[in-house]
């Protein structure tokens, strides 16, 4: 009589228990204690709950690089193009998937022509590289001499676990 006993036990979380966090937050555990009493009957106690609250962060980051490329080798002419990477990388805790690249402001008319790699689903430290081309045309050069810098901001966005959007910083 009196006596106590302490017991522990430890789960090991999988990706798809940190995944299943982004809807619901609240891990429930709910235990109970079973002995024998003296005369061979089972004793069991009351039920006792323990709540832990697991927030997984959800979140993209983007590096763009631009590269000029002389076609012909022969100075900046229409048709000489404008090479973009787009690295994205998972930098959260949780999956991001149908990752994709948005072209936020870009100083020539556009399109740029992205190429999305094989798999656009990234677990948590993963990277994906998007390529991107633009063609230039003469009109192109032409703007070219009022400001020679040409200014291309984009973002890389994809959905968590529960279905929100995640939108590279």
């Amino acid at each position: 009589p009196g006596e106590e006993a302490t017991f522990t036990g430890v789960y090991v979380l999988t990706q798809a228990d940190i995944d299943s966090l982004s809807s619901d937050p609240l891990i429930d555990n709910v235990g109970s204690a079973t002995g024998q009493a003296p005369d061979g009957g089972d004793v069991t106690s009351n039920e006792d709950p323990a709540q832990i609250t697991l927030t997984p962060e959800e979140s993209l980051s983007i590096l763009k690089d631009g590269v000029y490329e002389d076609v012909g080798s022969d100075g900046l002419n229409p048709g000489d193009k404008l090479n973009y990477t787009f690295k994205v990388t998972n930098t959260g805790d949780v999956t991001i998937t149908g990752v994709d690249i948005n072209e936020v402001s870009f100083d020539l008319p556009g399109p740029i022509a992205i190429t999305a790699p094989a798999d656009v689903d990234l677990s948590p430290g993963e990277e994906a590289t998007f390529t991107g081309v633009y063609v230039l045309t003469q009109a192109d050069i032409d703007s070219l001499s009022s400001d020679p810098l040409i200014d291309n901001v984009g973002s890389a966005t994809g959905q968590a676990p529960d279905g929100g959007d995640v939108t590279s910083n």
